[in-house]
């Protein structure tokens, strides 16, 4: 699944932004009125010391002024890759962070070349997500990768930042006005259902009608970016306004109104974990929405192994072992969209192991032939399982039809230790789906 940095460093912005009070009085970069202001250092902790500046190279057979050409084209390029950044009007080589109170400058050296980058008044967070997407930018740029420009020292920082990250907890799911309408689909029996089995699902009256299911089609254009030997679908992520625009909004208030629901309709002392929830979660509402939904589909021989939407996983520090969950999902809930599937023809099952929750090696639950459920991806069936159960979707048969979902993942964030890696190594990038 691919989230392109630009997207999350704007919801980075955009969290930052709205999490302050607009009668705040900060000390800012002189920049353009309109752009947002946020006074950081109150929320997310002082700002570090500016450190060593960060060096970029360039190979000794590159020309000094088309290096230089390169880097400057590329570094105006950075600025306006995001409402966030602003030119300084005094400084053409330095890129003003409102919403963080920070700057990033560029400067030449002695040595010709040889470039450094500067980044003043940023928390650590800040800074992290900074690199990151100087790093991206740097990697996508054609002309300094011909250059042979050399950044590993970036690379380092941005790799030892997101080794070590704590996934999203989620927004507050806020009382809605879709109760009642989930309330005739989703009786006490049901829950009681998904409780002790870890997973249910039954028919709804909510389908997905010819024109939506095309509306969808037309807006699923990335493959995931997930190794093919493990899934080969393609996938999308829509907010509200995309799902007004597609005419899914009863599907979509649906899915988002699921987290609310359970925070009201079940005991959750019950399920207790002894772990202190995280905000914006608390002990009576302990489940979280996500950002957007999910749009996937899967063609002829498309497919997912058997995997865990948060996996148990094994960690090791100076004490020893131990074991921790990958991030905070609690609950995946899949609206399927599909006409006229039948498994046994048309392939595309949602296999569903029972009692895996506590597998560090999803692979095991089909080597060793454990039961399992077939729930057939049909327009209208509503799935809600346990996301730390080992599920397949199976290959495809079906050389004539589309097999469409919308998915959300229900988060339960407490204070039970989890971080994530969100470096991917063999990429040399983020991998932001990790967070999430």
């Amino acid at each position: 699944m691919k989230i392109k940095i630009v997207t999350v460093f704007s919801l980075f912005c955009t969290e930052r932004v709205s999490a302050f009070s607009a009668s705040v009085s900060v000390s800012t970069p002189s920049v353009s009125s309109s752009t947002p202001l946020s006074p950081f250092p109150s929320i997310a902790g002082s700002p570090v010391p500016p450190p060593a500046p960060i060096p970029l190279y360039f190979a000794q057979d590159v020309d000094e002024n088309s290096s230089r050409q390169a880097v400057n084209s590329w570094f105006e390029s950075f600025i306006d890759s995001t409402s966030y950044f602003q030119r300084d009007p005094n400084d053409a080589s330095t890129c003003v962070i409102p919403a963080f109170n920070a700057s990033i400058k560029l400067k030449g050296t002695e040595l010709p070349l040889k470039y450094e980058l500067e980044i003043h008044g940023a928390n650590e967070e800040d800074f992290g997500m900074l690199c990151a997407k100087l790093f991206e930018s740097q990697q996508s740029d054609d002309i300094l990768q011909q250059k042979k420009i050399n950044n590993q020292f970036l690379r380092q920082i941005v790799r030892n930042h997101f080794q070590n990250m704590k996934p999203h907890t989620g927004y507050e799911a806020s009382q809605s006005s879709n109760y009642d309408l989930i309330d005739t689909i989703l009786d006490n029996e049901k829950i009681e259902s998904l409780v002790a089995n870890g997973y249910v699902h039954f028919d709804t009256d909510i389908l997905t009608t010819p024109v939506q299911f095309q509306n969808l089609s037309n807006i699923l254009k990335s493959k995931t970016s997930q190794d093919n030997q493990i899934r080969s679908d393609t996938v999308t992520f829509i907010n509200r306004n995309d799902a007004i625009q597609c005419g899914i909004e009863e599907q979509y208030n649906l899915l988002m109104g699921m987290a609310d629901y359970l925070n009201r309709k079940f005991d959750w002392s019950r399920l207790d974990s002894g772990f202190a929830p995280l905000a914006p979660a608390t002990k009576a509402a302990p489940l979280t929405n996500p950002a957007n939904i999910q749009i996937a589909s899967y063609a002829l021989g498309e497919f997912y192994v058997a995997h865990s939407d948060n996996l148990l996983i094994q960690t090791s520090d100076g004490s020893g072992e131990s074991l921790t969950r990958s991030n905070y999902r609690r609950f995946t809930v899949i609206l399927y969209c599909s006409d006229d599937w039948h498994v046994q023809r048309d392939g595309g099952a949602l296999r569903i192991y029972p009692n895996t929750v506590d597998f560090t090696d999803p692979s095991i639950a089909k080597q060793n032939n454990l039961p399992y459920e077939d729930v057939t991806p049909k327009n209208g069936k509503l799935l809600i399982f346990d996301s730390r159960l080992v599920h397949s979707v199976e290959h495809v048969l079906s050389s004539t039809k589309e097999r469409l979902a919308m998915t959300i993942w229900i988060s339960r964030p407490e204070d039970s230790g989890v971080s994530v890696d969100i470096w991917d190594e063999e990429a040399g990038k983020v991998d932001w789906y990790r967070m999430f």
